[in-house]
């Protein structure tokens, strides 16, 4: 976000605290002047704004916007092809520069939540010519020179950027947008401890604070100098039970881990009381939620019953994979073996550094159970589902498998009824709870802690900061 632009971008307007913003479900242009459907030619149409230069000084043109979005569909390291494939766009040549300020992405069948796609960071704008310039005959794309540089349109340049340190961003002098950026500098610093980030913010050295210990949050609420923001989000986290393993592959034993869940127990002493519970896979705030569906709460009798239904009239024995790095997983595997140790079902916890645990869900695929968190960069439930539930999505980590559930994911994807679309959705959502791949967790706040001088802070549902915005008293 420090030196990209989209074509288009979501709108502001005032938050829920004093001096702060949030996005609204309205657009508006960044690097575009218009943009427009063209549905009787199956294309929409984007018309750049005129004069504006990359960081660089090189003008932006629709040429660079074809470059960009080629490149990053054809990058393997690029989530943009799939993102190109919600929209039927599946080569290149579907992308179209015509003349130097018009573009056009022509399209098989309408994508009813297109501009949702089309505003989010990875189909930003790149400088063409500056890229080009550090390609390499095995490098086509310059992404060796791009892992430590970047040139595009947007309101920041690198100044300084000390690996696992600090980056340093200054003002980009080229930058279109009147007024912004709102500071001179912003140095963000990683500091991976987390009572290091609270103590930082306490003394003054930095304005602030992501990722603050859920139980140090308290601390900050009406504390001198300081104060805490907290936000609802649509980030789930849940307990995946994998369906290709036994015995997770009878609905019935999934059933009974459910109910044998202690949800309220880790709400309260994981997130402190600053998370909601997680009722359906599409989570509160994201369209078409309802939880209707999820009547799983702790009930042990129940789990009792249900794994003597399947055969297992003395439980089970199981493991489940934790990145102990993760403080929430951490925390919430105690309270789950636990918990669940009272419905008979013995889990052992299997503590696995990061490479391990994602070389589980990624590759080998065969972890019993598992703990996994994501938001939607897309606030739409067939982005959502797409990437989590269709079959053969590489992050349905479950391995769960529904045909019914493939074809609804398919033809919800370009529904533009919105009632069909909530019904569709909500079939979906049915179906989840009944086969029940997953127990629903919990739905965390965003918090920050900032010093009382910040001003502006942009709150976005996708949780990536937007640093132009903000400034201090």
């Amino acid at each position: 976000m420090a030196n990209v632009n989209q074509l288009i971008r979501r709108t502001v307007m005032p938050g829920p605290f004093p001096g702060t913003q949030i996005n609204t479900d309205k657009f508006e242009g960044a690097l575009a002047q218009s943009w427009n459907n063209d549905d009787a030619n199956n294309k929409v149409v984007f018309k750049l704004k005129p004069g504006l230069k990359f960081s660089s000084g090189n003008l932006v043109t629709a040429a660079d916007v074809k470059w960009s979005w080629d490149r990053s569909m054809q990058s393997p390291t690029s989530y943009v092809g799939t993102l190109m494939n919600m929209l039927t766009v599946t080569t290149t040549d579907q992308i179209v520069a015509t003349g130097n300020d018009t573009v056009e992405l022509h399209y098989k069948q309408f994508n009813p939540f297109i501009w949702d796609l089309l505003s989010i960071t990875v189909t930003a704008v790149l400088d063409s010519k500056t890229y080009q310039a550090h390609a390499a005959a095995d490098d086509q794309w310059a992404t060796k020179w791009a892992a430590n540089n970047l040139a595009g349109t947007g309101p920041y340049v690198v100044k300084e950027w000390t690996h696992g340190v600090q980056v340093v961003l200054e003002p980009n002098p080229n930058h279109w947008e009147t007024g912004y950026p709102k500071n001179v500098q912003i140095i963000v610093k990683v500091v991976p401890d987390v009572s290091n980030r609270l103590l930082l913010l306490q003394k003054g050295d930095i304005d602030v604070a992501r990722g603050i210990a859920f139980k140090d949050l308290k601390s900050l609420d009406g504390a001198a100098g300081v104060k805490l923001l907290t936000y609802p989000t649509t980030e789930v986290w849940w307990m995946g039970m994998n369906a290709s393993v036994k015995p997770f592959d009878d609905k019935r034993v999934r059933q009974a881990v459910a109910y044998a869940f202690p949800y309220q127990d880790i709400i309260q002493n994981v997130w402190y009381g600053y998370a909601d519970p997680m009722t359906s896979f599409i989570p509160q705030g994201m369209p078409t939620h309802d939880g209707s569906a999820w009547v799983y709460k702790t009930d042990i009798a129940k789990a009792k019953s249900l794994l003597a239904d399947a055969g297992f009239p003395d439980g089970i024995d199981t493991r489940l994979i934790v990145n102990p790095a993760n403080v929430e997983d951490s925390g919430s595997s105690v309270w789950i073996q636990s918990g669940l140790a009272k419905a008979g079902i013995r889990v052992t916890i299997d503590k696995q550094n990061e490479a391990a645990y994602n070389a589980s869900l990624f590759s080998t695929r065969d972890a019993p159970l598992f703990l996994f968190n994501w938001i939607s960069y897309v606030n739409d439930p067939y982005y959502h589902a797409f990437f989590l539930l269709k079959s053969d999505a590489g992050t349905n980590f479950s391995n769960w498998k529904n045909t019914e559930v493939d074809s609804l994911i398919a033809s919800g994807m370009y529904e533009a009824d919105a009632t069909k679309r909530e019904s569709i959705s909500k079939q979906i959502q049915d179906i989840a709870a009944d086969e029940v791949p997953w127990v629903y967790m919990a739905q965390p706040k965003e918090a920050l802690g900032m010093r009382d001088s910040v001003q502006n802070y942009t709150h976005f549902f996708d949780e990536i900061m937007r640093f132009w915005y903000m400034s201090k008293a």
